[in-house]
């Protein structure tokens, strides 16, 4: 190992004796009071490593790839040359105060704020993609219940709709037998009327006719006294014409 690389590794004592803080909508990212160190217990963070990229390429930068402050050797114009052990840049210390859990290397290992603010930004990416496919979901849900309420209630109107033509049915079944019945009812009363009517003028003419009758009678029994009376008028006095010649 060179001698820059052992600096370099030295120097995580002094960017971990620095006091960082952070905070993300969707996690709390807490660096260690003492060790400037992710609590990865908090959050998942987890940087890319930059595949395909000379990893000793920082050895000859020479200036910060975060704040392009001037590094190299420590002096007095110069910032310490570290390395971002996850894009293999040069950085200062200022620029790479954490450090996180290397998937290659399974240890702590220096990152810089860029490739730090990147994985945060790739973390707040999958979170809004999760809570925009978990509200995607949501209103799904809730569309399908509103469609299923809709249809419910869609079914009960057509119920209510068909028992309310079956009643409606029914009640012109009823209407149309009472019409019925009252004109069987006015057709049986016209039909009495007409009857007693005809049984009126029958016992008129009846009336009539036996008044005639005893009319009649009595002309015929008047005429029959009348030549009662004659014929004994008559007899009477050819009684008495008898009995004047005997005499």
């Amino acid at each position: 190992m060179s001698n820059e690389e052992n600096t370099n590794e030295g120097d995580l004592d002094y960017g971990r004796s620095r006091e960082v803080s952070m905070w993300s909508n969707s996690d709390s990212c807490v660096a260690s009071r003492s060790t400037s160190t992710v609590d990865r217990s908090s959050f998942n963070i987890y940087p890319k490593v930059k595949q395909d990229v000379d990893r000793t390429a920082y050895k000859q930068q020479k200036y910060c790839i975060v704040c392009e402050t001037q590094v190299g050797k420590h002096g007095i114009t110069k910032a310490k040359k570290l390395c971002c052990k996850f894009c293999f840049n040069a950085v200062c210390a200022n620029c790479s105060p954490l450090t996180l859990m290397h998937p290659e290397t399974h240890i702590l290992e220096r990152v810089c704020m860029t490739c730090f603010y990147a994985s945060i930004e790739d973390k707040m990416k999958i979170a809004g993609e999760s809570d925009i496919k978990q509200k995607i979901e949501q209103e799904i849900q809730e569309k399908n219940m509103i469609i299923a309420r809709k249809k419910l209630c869609e079914n009960k109107i057509s119920d209510l709709e068909d028992l309310l033509n079956e009643k409606s049915k029914q009640e012109n079944d009823l209407i149309r037998e009472i019409q019925n019945c009252k004109k069987k009812m006015t057709s049986k009363i016209d039909d009495e009327e007409k009857l007693k009517k005809l049984s009126e003028t029958v016992k008129d003419v009846r009336e009539i006719n036996i008044l005639e009758e005893i009319q009649t009678l009595e002309r015929e029994n008047s005429d029959l006294k009348e030549k009662i009376e004659r014929a004994a008028a008559f007899q009477a006095s050819q009684r008495s014409g008898a009995c004047c010649l005997i005499q």
